[in-house]
């Protein structure tokens, strides 16, 4: 399911996992749609916890909700058939191998259709007919049904036509496990949930001699010592359309579309088809949506590494702990999403450390003097750290892109303390305290703006970060001169000889 978004052009604001349960697809949702806010819908308040965590994402205290964005995933307790959701709101519906267990596959299709906006994306997995084919056929021997009827694939594309959708792709694969003893098969499903709600299901308890029945015509299906279970899962996309007609019953021409070359379609009685969409889809791919976009994806995706990288660096030079604590804490809280090698940031040991340094260089870097000595002992601090936050943005990539990231993240790191640095030298050389407390609280709100921008706004993060790098070169040459001349004066007057 996640590879076959690879090939998809889109870049939704709003992604929905209708039925994420324990929320095993959030990760790679949200690595695929780093700037999407992401609706994991489930109707178990317990599942939609387990979801949470699956995503990083903890719990936030009720007195921080005030101050605190909402995280990239919002659990919404609700029945994925039937959305709390305003029409056009979504960009992608994905569902993961829950459609089945919809009562009515046609009025949810249709809901998921009222709540995509359009040119947005469904895309879905479900069990096939042939799943658990072998269970069916035993059982049916000891009379009563106790495997659901699962919709074929052909029904599923006719469905997704019928409720408004366009381009719809089905196909499946079949994948059978083994099992050496049938209650292996029975204790997976009843930990899946997987039991028997079949509207003509008995609502009695099966005697013995039809389990013994049930269990002889399934004995007979062993093969190599082995019991099969079969599951055909079937897969599916489609798009919302452009309307055809406004409420008003009448035709919706766009202007964009005058003159543009008609998109070659399948006939009607090939639109009607899924098989033979599939066999189509397969080799053309629908490449006007999809080509390309495999490389926009990853290209958005660096641009986010790039942006968090160097700030974090870029920071890490002028409040290393201040950074290092606000990063790691709303990771922890899921407001932020951050790489993979940055979550030690949200260990509670990091936290605990970086909040208790944080506070202290909080206080410390408001006392005039005292602060430049701070300054002078974090060189050998401040830089190499924000080097390893570099590199650690990068180390799920190319092992030469991390290094680089890292060769990269020091030298901004260096452009920035020294900045800092310097600028406060040349502060502390007035007699009064309010200018470097001026300087100390603006340092520290530059610092969360620029945390902000990097994570919600990227590229003008960067494009900033390279104005302020050129600042830098400029200004540093001219600070270090200003700060050697107070030396000299300093040293002069401590050498000139006393008056008799």
């Amino acid at each position: 399911m996640l590879e076959r978004l690879e090939y998809m052009k889109l870049d939704p604001r709003v992604v929905i996992d209708a039925g994420c349960g324990t929320g095993h697809a959030l990760p790679g949702l949200l690595g695929r749609f780093p700037a999407a806010r992401l609706l994991a819908v489930d109707a178990a308040p317990a599942m939609l916890a387990q979801a949470r965590q699956a995503a990083g994402a903890r719990a936030v205290p009720a007195w921080m909700r005030r101050w605190l964005p909402a995280g990239p995933v919002q659990p919404v307790a609700a029945d994925f058939g039937r959305l709390p959701l305003a029409d056009a709101s979504a960009g992608c519906i994905w569902s993961n191998l829950a459609l089945h267990w919809a009562p009515d596959p046609p009025a949810t299709l249709a809901e998921w259709h009222r709540v995509l906006a359009t040119e947005g994306l469904v895309l879905f997995s479900m069990l096939g007919p042939d799943t658990l084919k072998e269970l069916r056929a035993a059982w049916g021997k000891a009379g009563g049904p106790h495997v659901h009827p699962f919709i074929d694939m052909h029904d599923l594309g006719d469905m997704l036509v019928h409720a408004g959708f366009a381009d719809p792709v089905m196909d499946m694969e079949t994948i059978t496990l083994t099992y050496p003893e049938l209650d292996g098969l029975f204790a997976d499903l009843r930990a899946t949930g997987s039991t028997n709600a079949h509207a003509a299901r008995s609502r009695g308890l099966a005697g013995k001699d039809a389990w013994r029945t049930m269990r002889a015509a399934y004995e007979a299906l062993r093969r190599d010592g082995k019991l099969p279970a079969t599951f055909e899962i079937v897969y599916g996309h489609a798009w919302k359309p452009q309307p055809r007609t406004g409420r008003d019953g009448h035709a919706v021409v766009r202007v964009e579309d005058i003159g543009r070359r008609r998109r070659r379609v399948a006939p009607p009685s090939l639109r009607a088809r899924p098989d033979v969409r599939r066999r189509m889809g397969r080799a053309q791919r629908h490449p006007s949506r999809r080509v390309g976009h495999a490389e926009s994806g990853r290209a958005m995706d660096l641009v986010h590494q790039i942006a968090i990288g160097a700030g974090l660096a870029w920071a890490s030079g002028i409040r290393l702990y201040a950074v290092v604590f606000l990063a790691g804490l709303l990771g922890y809280f899921g407001v932020i999403q951050l790489p993979a090698g940055l979550h030690v940031l949200m260990h509670p040991l990091v936290l605990s450390v970086s909040g208790v340094m944080f506070t202290l260089e909080f206080f410390a870097d408001k006392i005039p003097g005292f602060d430049s000595a701070w300054d002078a002992i974090h060189t050998f601090i401040r830089i190499p750290a924000g080097a390893v936050l570099a590199a650690a943005t990068f180390s799920d990539v190319d092992p030469a892109l991390m290094l680089a990231a890292g060769l990269v993240g020091g030298t901004i790191a260096s452009g920035s303390h020294f900045t800092k640095a310097g600028s406060r030298a040349v502060i502390n050389t007035s007699p009064e305290p309010f200018s470097n407390w001026a300087a100390s609280f603006g340092e520290e709100a530059v610092v969360l703006g620029g945390l902000w921008a990097m994570f919600a706004h990227p590229v003008v993060f960067l494009v900033l970060l390279v104005l302020f790098l050129g600042f830098a070169a400029w200004l540093v040459p001219k600070l270090w001169r200003g700060v050697r001349m107070v030396a000299q004066r300093i040293r002069g007057g401590a050498a000139a000889p006393r008056p008799d």
